[in-house]
């Protein structure tokens, strides 16, 4: 089943991202057009540029929620990815989700038995639990698995579903919706989860088009050490 993908870019990944996107080409079956979202343009021949000004909104927006400035950023990229499919020029039913410092290493299928193919680490952080349950109520994830992986296969009609289900609960657009709900307390560091939010939604409101699948994914941090690794997925983090 083919795809495209959006991968949010800083330039703090700039001299990673020519490797993501070459793995990609390589390793990510069924994949088109490879979308790249960022300030400014990264100036890669195999991609597609989204300048961040095409977005429904803007870092300010964010700001005007989340009350410190070092993470509005990091809350910024979330919604870049959670609203692909409403300013990518694109009518793909399917887009891969990819963070800009990650690197595949083996050749990876995203769907099996025309399901999407989730994975999961045991990287339970609470804080994303609670902002959920705020969010959609009832909405529980499956913990003491997480969701999040550097990565995430969406389909259109479920991201579509997911977003205006939080539109009805809380009478106004779901980004402002997700802002408004992060805990104070962790405007520094870490209040909601996007790919949390969409790998718990799927997994609860449509159970039977999705499946878990082990892929065994490493956090390095420096790029040589990626000849060494044994991995299907790498990332290499900035912060690291």
């Amino acid at each position: 089943m083919s795809f495209d993908i959006v991968i949010p870019h800083h330039k703090k990944d700039s001299s990673i991202l020519p490797f993501c996107i070459q793995s990609v080409n390589h390793y990510a079956l069924g994949a088109r057009t490879i979308y790249v979202v960022s300030a400014e343009d990264p100036e890669i021949e195999e991609i597609t540029w989204i300048p961040e000004s095409n977005l429904p909104f803007t870092k300010d927006d964010v700001a005007s929620y989340i009350k410190h400035a070092p993470r509005v950023g990091w809350y910024y990229q979330q919604l870049i990815k959670l609203y692909a499919y409403d300013y990518l020029p694109t009518t793909s039913s399917h887009i891969l989700i990819l963070d800009s410092d990650v690197i595949l290493r083996r050749p990876i299928n995203f769907f099996k038995d025309d399901k999407i193919c989730f994975s999961i680490n045991d990287d339970y952080y609470e804080p994303y639990f609670i902002h959920m349950d705020k969010l959609i109520p009832g909405l529980k994830g499956l913990p003491p698995y997480s969701g999040i992986c550097h990565h995430i296969m969406t389909r259109r009609e479920h991201m579509k579903t997911f977003l205006t289900h939080v539109e009805r609960i809380h009478g106004m657009p779901a980004w402002k919706a997700m802002l408004s709900l992060v805990n104070p307390e962790d405007y520094k560091g870490s209040g909601m989860a996007d790919y949390e939010l969409y790998f718990s939604y799927c997994l609860q409101y449509f159970p039977d088009e999705y499946i878990i699948r082990p892929l065994y994914i490493v956090n390095l941090k420096f790029l040589h050490e990626i000849n060494n690794s044994v991995a299907d997925m790498v990332a290499i983090h900035s912060w690291r």
